[in-house]
């Protein structure tokens, strides 16, 4: 083993004297893995964010009867645990000429923890909903009412409606028939509108998917007079979310390829600039096998750093430019796109396996040639025979992967065809300059070795230009596939809507008829067409009908059979599925019946997945079903009109021109491919990083030759502009070979991939100008890095010019940074300024019970807070939290509750809203009673104790706690009345029960426990705690196991001195005041976020550090806090809780 460490050794030292070199390779490196890393990110989201692709609500809850949905419907549905229903109403105006729909949404479940970050929606998250207190109006609603944020709307007939904020409105998809839309709060609804029945509302909609099971057992919970249907979408005809995937994934791949060959062209560049030294070693009697030992252990060293590297900045760059990226995917992919299902191991073990193959390719197959040839040959190119046999090979092959079907050969045989061309590329461009320098007289010898040498350097950099050429050939035949698609889409859409508007509803039957309209229903049935599957639908046989249907093949005069019933049309995705072919005779079997018909026609049906036909309307009479659009043929000025009796009759359902359906569905198709668009820019940019790199590289080659040609007395401006005229052209040949190949690519996009995918095709349109523009983009932009790259690429100016490209690099990717950390946990809490007069705390009434356990509404904030350290059988900690608040905003009441179980390994977190006038929120003193949704807290008397509280997290654990009260109530501060600065400013209402007990049990993760431990009750309402100036505070209930309770506070005043104040309460019930002179509390460690702490009461022989049961104990919810169980040790051992609030949002916790 010895000759093989003493040749890495001398690789080593080598690499050490040529630094530059090394430092250039692990730049491409880092480059590659950064890209492909922060490229594969993203891909792996976006494709994790499509799969519960879900365009709004997918069922609601109607009425069955004239008997109408009440709020208590509504209110025992979320009591019972559908915590995502949301109830909805509306009422129609006439103002300035328009139809305006005034919505009531119960919009606070809305912002639920478990819905906030779902897409519930088809156009925003619900993080952009309103505040609360505000309305939304539509922006051609604001415009016509001339309404800018916070305005109210007059509506007339002393109608006006709280603060707007102009944008989309929540669950646009329910307000997309008609433009003009106003979406208010159920309670402001029903203040504006009393004569309607305020218990009474339209429907109840399901902002999450579910399973068939639980859709089965949600119709039996049902009273009778309700039933579940699904809702109607007007976008569901344009699917694209498995183009999309496709395209991904395909976006990926190109990632791969091209950072591939980035890695594997800077470590033959290396090889190349080792010759000298390998051929030496050779000479010497070294074996080859040492010397490719040697190369193989020195290139994987560093690959395996490099790679790592890049990895670890891809995923830095992605975690610290992810607000950004997430507000901005979530945007374009219409659905709730996060980084945190991505698997950053497999994404780095595949970074780093590309770079293993990097290094094979560069060791094993260019070794025998840099053993034997000069960095700059005179051939080094594939002769003609050769290169037609390989790339015929290579693209049969890749076409014979085609008839596999599925989307991995597809994938492959794509990249076999666009290494075919690559292949033909690394051979056209040589013998271009071969050409060109037989054409020119050698007697302008600084233009005859420009071309004579650019040939040896077009094969020296092949592997460069080979990465540029991928990039650009997938640009320009993604380009021409998706304008041809978007050029079809638009066609056929605008013929295939016939009628000027259309009416989307579940209860088509029940759409009225007017004599100022023209309805036109169509009726659909599940049928067989040759023992296979089949969605019929019949079709009307009007001319406008008939002009709007698009064939991509039919016979002659396909209608004269059609409308007789003795032929049928399918669309292409049946055909191309079960090789169904125009005139072929086809059984039809609708129920029983068998039909013979013949194909007439195959029709276009873009973005369906399913197979579909089209029969006479006469085979469907009688059967089947009516389809839920309804075609509305009328003038466009009956319209209105029409709208009121809709309205009247279904108020539900949507109302859609064509020219509405057709911008909303090309707004879809845009929205749909602008990521892969982008993906594919980065890869360009990608690999002119690694041209500019190889430049470099070879510069210093040509130094010999540029010294020789300035002492011919050539000058050296003049020499370097021959050189750029080399990179030039040859860029310029990529580029012009990469045209014809891209269009390949869209044919075999459109014609072979897209039937494989997805069943369908259409027709290659080609817009010069498009592809002309990308492929004189990318020619400048490279240009401009070879410039750059050769400007400051010289032997004697390299480092400062590897520093400009570094540089260059860093100020393209700094263009981003991080949202601020929120320094005020009230920030959300304080009321700006306003003559709004809150109750103050009375400093000579104290707390008085049992009164004051219930609510106190003109106070401005307040809390009902239980901690529980449970435990299993075997000691392990269970900390369980839960606290209802109450937010006054300046008269308005929100309620906000807070549910937290932590278990060794995991952390459930729960926070949901509500306002006083909704059924599913009580709070109730006699007895004692707190419930929102299905969380309750049920007293036996006006005392909170005992009592039993019921917690079930959505789709999570289950708890049913009993807890007694084993002491006497403790009041904090003078009676009650607990100051919380030194000046008095700040001051609440405090009590505790210290001294509960309690057992529960608990389904976690499917599995029964049962738990017991200590709880610590407090009950603080106060309008004098939440200002500007409150950072945030420092909590802590301990329960010593000698029996006595601790309850120490930190508050943290901006500009002031922090304020201490503490409770020490007897194992007999005995409570003394914590002055802050008599005890210490102060973190052990400077942290950020102090989790450890010590305590120390001298006159009660108290020395304690305060350690938490676990260091991740973060609610991350409207409020970003952390609440969790301590440990106790020291003078005295315990338990107990710890709360730190105003600390910001903690990084890779929330």
């Amino acid at each position: 083993m010895k000759p093989y460490f003493v040749i890495l050794q001398l690789f080593f030292l080598h690499a050490k004297k040529h630094w530059i070199y090394i430092a250039l390779v692990f730049f491409a490196l880092i480059t590659a893995g950064a890209g492909l890393s922060s490229v594969l990110v993203i891909n792996q989201a976006a494709l994790s964010s499509l799969e519960p692709v879900t365009s709004g609500p997918s069922y609601a809850i109607t009425s069955r009867s004239n008997q109408p949905i009440t709020l208590d419907d509504y209110g025992e549905l979320r009591k019972q645990g559908v915590i995502d229903s949301i109830a909805v109403t509306m009422q129609t105006l006439d103002k300035k000429g328009q139809l305006f729909r005034i919505w009531g949404i119960d919009i606070y479940p809305l912002l639920n923890s478990r819905f906030r970050n779902t897409i519930v929606d088809n156009s925003a998250p619900t993080a952009a909903l309103p505040p609360i207190g505000f309305g939304s109006i539509s922006k051609p609603a604001a415009a016509l009412l001339n309404i800018k944020d916070g305005d109210s709307a007059d509506l007339g007939a002393e109608i006006n409606t709280p603060p707007l904020i102009v944008g989309d409105v929540p669950l646009p998809q329910l307000t997309a028939n008609s433009p003009y839309a106003i979406a208010l709060p159920l309670r402001d609804f029903f203040a504006l509108f009393p004569q309607s029945d305020n218990q009474e509302v339209n429907a109840i909609y399901l902002l999450m998917p579910r399973s068939s099971d639980e859709l089965s057992a949600l119709t039996d919970m049902l009273p009778k007079h309700l039933s579940l249907q699904k809702v109607i979408q007007a976008n569901d005809s344009v699917e694209m979310g498995k183009s999309f995937s496709f395209h991904l994934v395909a976006m990926g791949g190109l990632m791969v390829l091209v950072c591939l060959f980035i890695v594997t062209n800077a470590l033959s560049m290396l090889l190349a600039y080792r010759h000298t030294t390998i051929s030496h070693l050779h000479k010497l009697g070294i074996t080859k096998k040492a010397i490719t030992v040697g190369l193989i252990t020195e290139l994987g060293f560093y690959c395996l750093v490099g790679s790592l590297l890049g990895v670890l900045l891809g995923f830095w760059a992605i975690t610290q430019f992810d607000t950004g990226i997430t507000a901005t995917l979530s945007n374009l992919l219409r659905s709730p796109f996060s980084i945190d299902s991505v698997s950053f191991i497999s994404v780095a073990l595949l970074c780093v396996l590309l770079c293993v193959i990097g290094v094979a390719i560069a060791t094993f197959i260019p070794l025998k040639q840099a053993l034997k040839t000069e960095l700059v040959q005179t051939n080094n190119t594939l002769s003609w025979h050769t290169t037609a046999l390989t790339a015929l090979t290579t693209g049969i092959v890749g076409y014979l992967l085609f008839s596999f079907q599925t989307k991995l050969a597809d994938l492959t045989a794509i990249g076999l065809v666009i290494l075919a061309g690559c292949i033909v590329m690394t051979t056209l461009v040589p013998t271009c300059f071969r050409l060109f320098a037989h054409l020119v007289n050698k007697k302008n010898a600084l233009l005859h070795w420009s071309l004579k040498s650019g040939e040896a350097l077009s094969s020296r950099c092949k592997l460069a230009a080979s990465a540029y050429f991928i990039s650009l050939v997938c640009i320009i035949g993604l380009t021409g596939m998706v304008d041809s698609f978007r050029t079809a889409t638009n066609d056929w859409l605008s013929k295939r809507l016939v009628a000027p508007a259309y009416v989307y509803t579940d209860q088509p039957e029940n759409v009225p008829v007017d004599d100022s309209v023209n309805l036109i229903y169509r009726r659909i049935k599940p049928a067989l067409l040759n023992q296979t599957p089949i969605n019929l639908s019949d079709y009307p046989l009007t001319p406008q009908y008939r002009e709007g249907l698009t064939f991509h093949k039919s016979a002659t005069e396909p209608w004269k059979r059609f409308e007789t019933g003795e032929a049928l049309f399918i669309n292409q995705q049946f055909a191309y599925r079960n090789n169904v072919y125009v005139g072929d005779s086809v059984e039809l079997v609708i129920e029983n019946l068998t039909h013979t018909l013949s194909v007439m026609g195959i029709y276009y049906d873009y973005g369906n997945p399913n197979g579909n036909g089209l029969v006479a309307p006469q085979l469907l009479a009688g059967t089947g079903k009516l389809d839920n659009v309804v075609a509305v043929m009328s003038d466009t000025g009956k319209w209105q009109d029409y709208q009121h009796l809709l309205v009247s009759v279904l108020p539900n359902a949507s109302f859609l021109t064509k020219s509405g359906l057709l911008s909303l569905s090309m707004g879809i198709f845009d929205r749909t491919f602008i990521l892969t668009d982008g993906l594919t820019v980065v890869a360009l940019i990608i690999s002119a990083l690694s041209f500019a790199i190889t430049i470099a590289l070879l510069s210093r080659h040509l130094s010999g030759h540029i010294r020789i040609l300035s002492a011919l007395g050539i000058q050296f401006r003049v020499i370097q502009g021959a050189v750029f005229t080399q990179f030039a052209l040859i860029c310029l040949l990529v580029t012009l070979l990469a045209i014809p190949a891209g269009l390949v690519l869209s044919h075999v996009l459109i014609s072979i991939v897209n039937v494989n995918a997805f069943g369908w095709t259409y027709p290659l349109n080609i817009k010069p100008s498009a592809i002309g523009f990308i492929a004189l983009s990318g020619f400048i932009g490279m240009l401009v890095v070879c410039w750059l790259s050769l400007y400051r690429a010289s032997a004697r100016r390299l480092p400062s010019g590897f520093a400009g490209l570094f540089l260059l690099c860093a100020g393209l990717i700094s263009g981003c940074s991080p949202a601020p950390k929120q320094t005020s946990i009230f920030a959300n809490v304080s009321s700006p300024q306003s003559h709004y007069q809150y109750e103050h705390v009375d400093r000579l009434t104290g707390v008085k019970l049992p009164a004051d356990h219930a609510p106190h509404p003109e106070y401005q904030l307040e809390w009902w807070y239980l901690t529980i350290v449970l435990r299993d059988e075997t000691q392990r900690p269970y900390p369980f939290q839960y606290t209802l608040f109450r937010f006054n905003r300046q008269g308005e009441q929100t309620y906000m509750a807070h549910a937290s179980l932590h278990t060794p390994e995991e952390h459930f977190f729960e926070e949901r809203f509500a306002e006083p006038t909704m059924p599913y929120l009580q709070v109730n003193s006699s007895p004692f009673s707190l419930q929102l949704d299905n969380w309750l807290w049920q007293g036996q008397t006006a005392s909170p104790f005992p009592a039993n509280l019921s917690v079930d997290f959505w789709q999570g654990p289950e708890l049913d706690i009993e807890i007694a009260n084993n002491g006497p109530v403790v009041t904090h501060g003078d009676q009650g009345i607990s100051t919380k600065s030194a000046n008095g400013a700040h001051v609440s209402y405090y009590y505790s029960y210290p001294f509960l007990s309690a057992k529960a049990k608990a389904i976690i993760n499917g599995e029964t426990k049962t738990l017991k431990g200590n709880a610590w009750y407090d009950h603080e309402w106060t309008s004098q705690l939440v200002d500007e100036t409150v950072l945030g505070w420092d909590w802590f209930s301990l329960h010593l196991d000698s029996g006595d309770k601790i309850m120490v506070f930190r508050l943290r005043i901006e500009n002031k001195p922090d304020f201490y104040t503490g409770t020490y309460i007897s194992a007999s019930g005995q409570a003394e005041k914590l002055a802050q002179n008599v005890f210490s509390l102060s973190p052990t460690k400077n942290d950020d976020v102090p989790l450890d702490w010590v305590l120390s009461i001298p006159e009660k022989s108290v020395s304690v550090q305060i350690t938490p049961f676990k260091r991740s104990q973060w609610n991350c919810g409207t409020f970003v806090y952390y609440e969790g169980g301590v440990n106790v040790q020291g003078s005295h051992s315990g338990e107990g809780f710890m709360e730190l609030t105003g600390y910001g949002k903690p990084e890779h916790q929330c």
